[in-house]
């Protein structure tokens, strides 16, 4: 849905105050990119590429996306999960075999918002993003 579709006033400024705090980029940095881990890379881990995306470009598509309106794919718990697809390879992610596989889609959650006027959910924050299979 894009915001300029959505008529209610709070939706739009809720939409607009999508934010991804300071500690969340520092885990999706350290967990999801191969130049902060020390040691052996884990197996069960999905990783960027690093010299494809740089974190400062993930986050500033993620707020965008989701700001113009991405459409959640479901609700896990208390969270809203939402994908999105790159047009090239963004990372990797585990699979059942003890490899990896090259992906182009990443997986998104978020922390959401009811709007009190018309009761309508939006994203408020990003709590991590790791590249994900294709969905």
């Amino acid at each position: 849905m894009n915001p300029s579709h959505v008529e209610c006033s709070i939706c739009k400024t809720a939409l607009n105050q999508v934010e991804m705090l300071k500690r969340a980029q520092e885990h999706v940095i350290e967990s999801h990119y191969p130049f902060t881990l020390h040691g052996e890379i884990d197996e069960e881990r999905s990783l960027f590429f690093e010299n494809i995306i740089s974190p400062q470009s993930l986050f500033n598509t993620v707020i965008i996306q989701l700001r113009s309106g991405l459409e959640a794919s479901f609700k896990q718990r208390n969270r809203y999960i939402y994908y999105y697809t790159f047009d090239y390879p963004v990372g990797v992610f585990p699979n059942r075999q003890g490899g990896f596989c090259e992906t182009k889609t990443i997986k998104i959650v978020c922390n959401y918002t009811r709007c009190q006027k018309c009761n309508h959910h939006w994203p408020s924050t990003v709590v991590t993003i790791y590249p994900c299979r294709e969905f």
